[in-house]
């Protein structure tokens, strides 16, 4: 043990070089979690080191990896953030944002049933992280106080992804997760469950520990359990205030059709004063156009009230035509700046050098058809300050056709030099017949 202990040891020394770690913060049954300071920040994380081989043992791969995935596509404020993941031969060090104040659950048990103005303020924040994972299609299938975390300040931090998945259009879950005295019916019972409506049924039961100190389902005897969380049988204290009870009530409604939903929530009484303006406003969705176009075009209906099909598919055409000619803008303005920063990185050349940069300029000049950037007028000065006529040989003689380039040919002469210069050029070089023409053709206009 004393050499397993020593190994951890200098493998987190080796792996974890920028953090200096701490005491243990908990130990699970995929690894233990570590309390750590970034060494140049000083800031203050929690790191799970997953073993690899107690995962494997355990056929938890998949679940790892998956919880991993969805933590990193979160970012809300009252969800622990992921900051890195670290892989090694034998360990997965998950660096996490450090939650000070621990659990909800003991907060609860140490302060006893929270009076509602402060159970407001953190129903308020759960709701909010809990309608994060949602919008970005994500059920968490495990909330309770044990994984409400909170920070020095006493706010949520939600936590422990385990037991989340990705929610699909048209996809159910049957899976029989989570705790059982915070699990909804269908859940208990084995039903098909689209995902959201579970969660909602969870924050009913955390409200009502927050409310009331206490469970509303709870018994020893699993049986007497599973029939109460079916048939929804608990007790409302009277010290609770009317809208609260309300909540509560429409929280914990069995047929998860009729079941509140986050946005009725949301304009509840009880659940609308003091709320924060950072909460207030409803957040964006992870691709908010597209919501925006969905939403607009679900709202194009016919004189009968259904969607006019060909209506909406010549929208989204138009559409995708705009994307792609931005898109289409895009690469070039990149590849121009490509371009020009190889460009100037060339330094004035000098005789045989001039080859290769005359080379790249006439191929510069058929990608753009002859319409010339000003990022290739700066090149032509570059390269042209001690151009000769001999330069430009091997580059106005089409090599494949051996015929003169016109289009090189005319970018030259706009630069100052004479064409009749460059045939004859050409022509004691190459002595090439089709040059020898041009050239014939050219004495006859001049001497007419």
């Amino acid at each position: 043990m004393e050499k397993k202990g020593k190994y951890e040891e200098r493998s987190i020394e080796v792996f974890l070089k920028n953090y200096k770690v701490g005491k243990i913060l908990g130990v699970g049954s995929t690894g233990k979690v570590k309390a750590a300071k970034h060494k140049l920040t000083g800031h203050q994380v929690a790191i799970k080191i997953l073993n690899h081989r107690k995962i494997a043992k355990m056929s938890l791969e998949h679940k790892v990896r998956r919880e991993i995935k969805i933590m990193k596509l979160l970012k809300h404020p009252h969800i622990v953030q992921l900051y890195e993941v670290i892989e090694t031969p034998t360990d997965t060090y998950v660096v996490m944002e450090y939650v000070k104040c621990g659990e909800l659950f003991d907060y609860i048990v140490e302060k006893g049933r929270l009076k509602e103005d402060e159970g407001r303020r953190i129903f308020q924040q759960i709701i909010c992280g809990v309608e994060h994972c949602h919008r970005n299609m994500i059920v968490h299938r495990d909330l309770k106080p044990e994984n409400v975390l909170l920070d020095s300040n006493f706010n949520v931090k939600i936590a422990d992804f385990g037991f989340s998945n990705v929610m699909y259009d048209g996809h159910f879950f049957k899976t029989s997760c989570g705790s059982p005295n915070y699990a909804a019916p269908e859940v208990i019972s084995g039903k098909l469950y689209a995902g959201p409506e579970v969660d909602i049924w969870s924050c009913g039961v955390i409200l009502y520990a927050i409310l009331c100190g206490s469970l509303p389902f709870d018994n020893e005897n699993i049986p007497i359990l599973v029939h109460k969380i079916k048939n929804g049988v608990y007790k409302l204290p009277s010290y609770l205030s009317a809208e609260a009870s309300n909540l509560i009530s429409s929280l914990l409604v069995v047929d998860p059709l009729r079941r509140i939903s986050i946005p009725q929530i949301r304009q509840h009484p009880w659940f609308q004063p003091h709320l924060p303006r950072y909460l207030a406003v409803k957040p964006l969705s992870t691709i908010p156009q597209l919501e925006k176009v969905m939403l607009h075009e679900t709202n194009t209906t016919t004189s009968r009230g259904t969607p006019d099909v060909a209506m909406l598919w010549r929208r989204l055409e138009m559409r995708r035509r705009r994307l792609s000619r931005r898109t289409k803008r895009c690469q070039e303005q990149c590849r121009e700046k490509r371009i020009e920063r190889a460009i100037f990185d060339v330094q004035p050349a000098r005789g045989h050098e001039y080859t290769s940069l005359i080379s790249l300029w006439s191929m510069l000049i058929h990608r753009w058809d002859n319409t010339i950037p000003d990022v290739l007028h700066k090149f032509q000065e570059k390269i042209f300050s001690n151009a000769t006529l001999e330069t430009f040989t091997p580059t106005l003689l089409n090599e494949r056709r051996g015929k003169i380039d016109e289009d090189v040919l005319q970018q030259v002469v706009m630069m100052g030099f004479s064409k009749n210069k460059l045939i004859e050029s050409l022509h004691n070089k190459t002595q090439n017949e089709d040059v020898t023409k041009l050239l014939r053709v050219r004495r006859k206009k001049n001497t007419s």
